[in-house]
């Protein structure tokens, strides 16, 4: 009975760990590097979504960082960052939260027109917020 009841609360405790973007607010470092391209979140398919997203050119060698800054989304499984170009999708990852600040690294080696920043849903396979990216000046 002990063996059950041990078992059941490490189940218990690893499915609630898993899966789900964490509740708790992060609060990643600003990064170093140029601001290229950033936008304010909006909400999408009745769902709320705010907060704003900055690329950051960290190098010349195409080394580049997606800041989500204050950002609040629904708290579900399966929410995933995605950042996408003109041409193609160069981001795409688990959100680590569903508040707060987060940086994302990715390498982009060609010459980009940026889009947007999204936060998409596997399960419902909807974007929950966007925020389209306008060239930093």
């Amino acid at each position: 009975m002990t063996n059950y009841i041990t078992i059941s609360c490490f189940l218990g405790l690893l499915l609630l760990s898993c899966g789900k973007g964490s509740r708790s607010t992060l609060n990643d470092p600003i990064p170093s590097g140029t601001i290229v391209a950033m936008g304010q979140f909006e909400g999408l398919n009745s769902k709320t979504v705010t907060g704003a997203a900055s690329i950051y050119k960290v190098n010349t060698e195409g080394s580049f960082i997606v800041r989500l800054e204050g950002i609040a989304s629904p708290s579900e499984n399966g929410l995933q960052v995605v950042v996408k170009t003109s041409d193609t999708t160069v981001l795409k990852t688990p959100l680590r939260s569903t508040n707060g600040s987060q940086n994302y690294s990715f390498t982009v080696t060609d010459i980009v027109t940026w889009s947007y920043v999204s936060i998409f849903s596997t399960l419902s396979n909807l974007n929950y917020g966007m925020a389209i990216l306008k060239k930093s000046d």
